[in-house]
């Protein structure tokens, strides 16, 4: 690369805003020292005399101002620092969920663990068990139901003298069917004393 070439990327790079060795101010010793070349090569150079006539109009060079890019600067960088920030506290709040995840699941495994070998013993017990255990959905036998006693009362009956009459009536049949009673009570004890003294004699 010929020094006119240096001088014009140099050039070329401090308008652009995109310094490489120096602060980028864009003066002549600015493009000298981006270019990496002595005062005297520059002023040799034909190109000084076009740049140095720009550098004496500001109005005719894309000249960006150096507190404008520090500011840009310090602005992308409060904004990569603050995602940075931001992406760091999402990415502790999923490994977070994700360990809650873990526990839980291991918790419910565990658990379903533990209800399975419940499952198996109950079945081995009812497999041991055989018919004297009933299951829970076979119908009971039937059972009787009590018969509730009932009293039937008799209403009496009015004091007419037919009833009257019907009344003395079965008063006297009680008195003759209890004599008839007793006097056979009493016949057939006579006659078993009369028979145990005839075998006597």
């Amino acid at each position: 690369m010929t020094i006119d070439e240096k001088i014009q990327a140099a050039y070329d790079t401090l308008t652009a805003g995109r310094p490489a060795v120096t602060d980028g101010q864009l003066t002549v010793s600015g493009i000298c020292a981006e270019a990496g070349i002595s005062r005297a090569s520059f002023y040799r150079s034909p190109l000084a005399t076009p740049i140095r006539a720009d550098l004496a109009d500001p109005a005719s060079t894309r000249r960006p101002e150096a507190e404008q890019l520090r500011v840009k600067a310090r602005e992308l960088t409060a904004a990569d620092k603050e995602l940075r920030s931001k992406h760091a506290t999402e990415i502790r709040d999923l490994r977070a969920t994700v360990r809650t995840y873990a526990n839980q699941i291991q918790l419910l495994t565990l658990h379903l663990s533990q209800l399975e070998d419940d499952n198996n013993q109950l079945t081995a017990r009812l497999q041991h068990a055989g018919d004297n255990i009933t299951p829970l959905n076979r119908p009971l036998p039937a059972t009787r139901q009590p018969v509730a006693s009932t009293t039937v009362r008799h209403q009496p009956r009015a004091a007419t003298p037919e009833n009257e009459t019907r009344h003395g009536v079965d008063t006297l049949t009680d008195h003759i069917t209890t004599s008839h009673l007793i006097l056979a009570r009493r016949t057939s004890s006579s006659r078993g004393v009369s028979s145990g003294r005839a075998a006597s004699q």
